[in-house]
């Protein structure tokens, strides 16, 4: 059986959104980002392209399953991501 998706980030040209899938992934982005209250759609997240990257590794390094929708952008940890 595969792993529900944690988080999702989902490309919408001036912004990503990180979209939770599950309580955890939910929980995850309350306790880590520092987000003023504007930035948060209901319980997705809206974040600037430049932070994408850092707040999905960090999600990935504590255990949480991500997935990218949209344009692929390149990270520092890894050399591509889908």
């Amino acid at each position: 059986m595969s792993r529900k998706i944690d988080l999702s980030f989902v490309n919408h040209g001036t912004l990503f959104l990180a979209m939770p899938g599950t309580d955890e992934g939910h929980q995850w982005l309350l306790e880590n980002c520092d987000a003023e209250s504007y930035s948060w759609l209901g319980p997705n997240l809206a974040i600037e392209h430049r932070f994408a990257a850092d707040i999905a590794d960090g999600a990935s390094a504590d255990g949480l399953e991500v997935e990218w929708c949209g344009r692929r952008l390149f990270t520092r940890n890894e050399n591509l991501r889908a």
